[in-house]
């Protein structure tokens, strides 16, 4: 691949602006009139800034989170903010906002736990939750940090729990959290109250206290005849700041104030709902009718601001900003959720909420005030304008609450390309959650979520099943001649999630494959599709260069391929980093290491660059795949470790390579500790998203139990891998097919073998068949290995011959070295000079190759063991293959532990290997043993 640069490579960024987190979230609430200071409590949060954990706990309406933002403001201490609402109880939306809140302060923190996030299978808690901490960790060693979860018991799952208990017993360095909430969390605080790493406010520390409640009312402007009513007022409130400001509201509007405090009780029995319902009555009874109803309309959004209210009412501006702006002025639990216009993030508009206590009441009236009909009016003006703003998760939450499942499709539909574009597939899976399955089986628009979900997760039979869903929509009754996707999804959608569709039955034909059909398929959805620079535009590309590539059309494809490549701008993009991607694919393919490595490079840099982790773990892949086909295996180990280390993050199958790579490397190493943590990291992965690996994990742990030697357990796993002769394409680094023949050639049964040689010469068909000229040379030889036992030497030489002409100068080594010794002979035996190097290269990869003692000639096994070994060699040679141990073999043939060495460095020596499973294998190969 040239190496020329046409382009400029954009700066390094860091993951794309998530528009589902609502950034008013983040801002802590900011003071309002009448707020009273009092420094005691502010000496009590003093008190805690030295610990771990400082929990404000209290019943609401106590000015809690007041309290604590006065603090950091009067301290000046730059914290973390984050608001919990009900809809942070699923564990990655809260780990995802907490992430967010601290980059308030740290703009670059949580790179990794947000990758996790947007896994297509969220990874398990305790792994998103141990990169979580140690980001924190790197964070707290140059830059200490305070998180404030306010609202914390809105969160009601013990998974979050969890999260944040192991934060705080084993907190990262330099951080600390405090937690604003009506109940103590359950976590266990033991310890931290012994280790006094614990500060608890609590509910009797905020009540106002007499001498309070009298500067409240006088900082209020409320006069009351005498200390004897201020007593009774802070009696009969107990001190409860919501309390007191509600009092506050109506006395302003009642003139007998005695009739008000004392005509009825306002606490009952530590309840202070019979409060809040009466002091709500009695100060909305008298405001004017149109600010009544604002706030009652206003109280369907959790938070809102002066355009979203125009249009839930159909207000003026000028009116909505003075029915705000008395709403602040009168002190109405109205609360700004930010301080003007000055910094952070999306402060297009200035946002509010009410008090929680205010919002409840005020929504209980609105549906007691309301027709479901208006209600669902407001509802639906709320979604519209959230969704022109981009705020769509919001106007989901609007659109799910009225059960408006066409809007809501619609607003899913339109979003995707968003989505696709920075690879969320974890939004694409949480939305699916959202929707009834019998809403998502009735609406194309759901259904090619599910579809993208499934190609994602490389779950191709639910792709198959959901394709045919959606074809058979598609192709439903038609009214008048209107297509009927476009009936369902109207024309502004119509044709681009055509070309989706057509896009997913092009992957599921490849990789079935049908390789005209997904040809056939690709082109049509390029004709469809009309957002280039897009991810599903590059992987149109990806799969149509695939494909034409197993058509026999691999010239053709990789012109095609780099044409658009250079055509891009700018770059990079989702769309000219796939194209590269299609690119190493076709290289790989059809054997072109040197140019896959030179693509898979530029990959790597653009995928870093445009913040694509896909790519990033597949160009780590390919590069891995080409460092361990030449031998270069420290190379190729930091590769695939580098797909391994974000296993959660990276495309199913890209993990499967990593981990392939990760244990063949460690087989080719003789590192069997490598090779077990790479196998059971493997399984663990697997059992954490699926529940029990798949047949591929034993399928290359067979492979490697042969490379090191362990032919029985390779020979179990063989004779029970009996699935159909190979259909869909030999792309991935392990082919269990192929490996299964490789176990055979170790059997000692001539039905086994001619098992094996029946199935080489059918993947070898397949292999022809979809030109996948990379598997070549380890068939090649695979059946050369074949042919020479039944005899035919020469004809297995010149067929390895042959294969090695075809791979020369693309430094292909592993594929014939993986073999095993059993192929030195043959190499040996070609007399080609201009095969001397590779020949010679591949002998060195093999253990005792390059002694000349790593094979031997048929001819001399024909003579019987005795010619290559001495009989009591031949003895030892029997024990080896047991469980005996070399002490246990001694004393089984009457000799001593030393002399059992002896025999073992000779019988290592001839077979040219230096382990005793090596020794077994190679035995096992040359008929030595039964």
């Amino acid at each position: 691949m040239s190496a020329q640069r046409d382009y400029v490579i954009m700066p390094i960024v860091m993951l794309s602006q998530d528009n589902s987190i609502q950034q008013t979230k983040l801002y802590r609430p900011f003071g309002t009139a009448g707020l009273l200071a009092r420094p005691r409590l502010l000496d009590l949060l003093d008190a805690g800034r030295h610990g771990t954990l400082t929990l404000v706990v209290s019943p609401p309406g106590s000015g809690k989170s007041s309290l604590v933002s006065q603090w950091l403001d009067d301290r000046a201490i730059d914290a973390a903010w984050l608001q919990l609402d009900a809809g942070d109880s699923e564990p990655a939306k809260f780990i995802a906002y907490v992430v967010h809140a601290l980059r308030t302060i740290a703009p670059d923190f949580g790179v990794e736990t947000l990758l996790l996030l947007r896994s297509a299978r969220l990874p398990p808690l305790d792994v998103v939750t141990t990169t979580l901490s140690n980001e924190l960790h790197e964070l707290g060693e140059t830059s200490p940090c305070l998180l404030v979860l306010d609202d914390y018991h809105m969160v009601k799952n013990p998974a979050i729990d969890q999260v944040m208990a192991g934060l705080v017993t084993r907190p990262p360095q330099g951080f600390r959290l405090l937690i604003i909430s009506r109940r103590t969390p359950a976590w266990p605080l033991g310890r931290l109250r012994i280790e006094k790493r614990l500060h608890e406010i609590g509910a009797a520390d905020l009540r106002f206290t007499r001498e309070e409640t009298a500067a409240y009312l006088q900082l209020n402007a409320i006069a009351l005849p005498d200390d004897g009513m201020v007593m009774n007022l802070q009696r009969q409130t107990e001190g409860w700041a919501t309390g007191l400001q509600l009092a506050i509201l109506a006395l302003r509007q009642q003139a007998n104030v005695a009739g008000l405090l004392g005509s009825r009780p306002m606490f009952v029995g530590g309840d202070n709902r019979y409060l809040l319902d009466y002091m709500v009555e009695e100060v909305l009874a008298h405001l004017p009718e149109s600010t009544v109803q604002f706030m009652l309309a206003s109280a369907v959004c959790d938070r809102f601001c002066a355009p979203l209210c125009q249009r839930l009412l159909g207000l003026g501006r000028d009116m909505v900003d003075d029915l705000l702006r008395y709403l602040l002025d009168a002190n109405l639990f109205l609360i700004p959720l930010e301080e003007g216009s000055q910094g952070g993030a999306d402060r297009r508009f200035a946002w509010y909420r009410y008090h929680h206590l205010m919002h409840q009441s005020l929504v209980s009236r609105l549906e007691e005030s309301f027709e479901p009909q208006a209600i669902a009016t407001l509802h639906r003006n709320a979604a519209a304008w959230l969704r022109e703003q981009g705020y769509v998760d919001e106007a989901l939450g609007h659109l799910l609450a009225i059960a408006d499942w066409d809007t809501a499709t619609d607003v899913l539909v339109s979003e995707l390309g968003k989505l696709l574009d920075r690879e969320d597939r974890q939004a694409i899976a949480h939305w699916l959650t959202l929707l009834p399955e019998a809403e998502i089986a009735r609406r194309p628009g759901l259904l090619l979520l599910r579809g993208w979900d499934c190609f994602f997760s490389l779950d191709l039979p639910l792709l198959a099943a959901t394709l045919r869903d959606l074809h058979a929509l598609a192709d439903d009754t038609q009214h008048d001649g209107e297509p009927a996707l476009n009936l369902h999804l109207g024309r502004q959608h119509a044709v681009e999630i055509e070309g989706h569709i057509a896009f997913l039955q092009c992957a599921a034909d490849y990789f079935a494959g049908r390789t005209e059909e997904a040809i056939r398929g690709a082109r049509k959805a390029l004709n469809l599709l009309t957002r280039p620079n897009t991810l599903v535009h590059g992987n149109v590309y990806v799969m149509l260069g695939s494909a034409m590539q197993m058509a026999g059309q691999s010239s053709e494809a990789e012109a095609m391929l780099r044409t658009q490549y250079q055509r891009q701008r700018p770059k990079p993009t989702q769309a000219s980093a796939r194209l590269l991607f299609g690119l190493t694919l076709v290289l790989t393919h059809v054997g072109d290491y040197t140019g896959a490595a030179e693509a898979a490079s530029l990959m790597l840099r653009e995928a870093h660059a445009a913040d694509l982790p896909l790519l990033v773990g597949w160009s780590h892949a390919i590069l891995g795949r080409v460092h361990y086909e030449r031998n270069e295996l420290d190379a190729a180990l930091t590769h695939f470790n580098a797909v391994t280390d974000r296993r959660y993050v990276v495309n199913r199958g890209c993990a499967y390579e990593g981990f392939t790579g990760r244990m063949l490397v460690a087989a080719a190493q003789g590192d069997e500790a490598a090779l077990s943590q790479a196998g059971d990291e493997w399984r663990q992965f697997e059992e954490s998203l699926w529940g029990f690996p798949g047949p591929l994990y034993h399928s290359v742990q067979a492979r490697a139990a042969l490379l090191i030697g362990d032919t029985d357990a390779a020979l179990r796993w063989a004779r029970t891998f009996t699935a159909p002769r190979p259909t869909a394409p030999m792309i991935w680094l392990e082919a269990s097919h192929i490996t299964k023949v490789r176990c055979l050639l170790a059997a000692a049964d001539d039905a086994e073998r001619a098992v094996a040689l029946d199935l080489t010469n059918a993947c070898i068909a397949h292999v022809e068949q979809m030109h996948l000229k990379w598997l070549q040379p380890s068939l090649s030889g695979l059946r050369a290995l074949l042919l020479a036992r039944t005899g035919a030497r020469a004809e297995a030489v010149a067929l390895l011959a042959t294969a090695l002409h075809r791979s020369r100068g693309e430094g292909f080594v592993r594929s014939y070295a993986d073999l095993g010794p059993a192929i030195v002979d043959l190499l040996r035996a070609i007399d080609d000079t201009a095969l001397a190097e590779p020949i010679a290269q591949i002998v060195a990869a093999i253990p005792g190759g390059a002694s000349g003692q790593a094979a031997v000639d048929r001819s001399q096994l024909l003579a019987g063991p005795a010619a290559l070994l001495t009989e009591r060699e031949y003895e030892v040679l029997e024990l080896l293959a047991t469980p005996l141990t070399p002490h246990e073999i001694a004393d089984a043939l009457s000799v001593s532990y030393s002399t059992i060495r002896h025999h073992t460095s000779h019988i290592y020596e001839k077979l040219g290997v230096n382990k005793r499973r090596q020794a077994v294998l190679v035995a096992a190969e040359l008929g030595l043993l039964p």
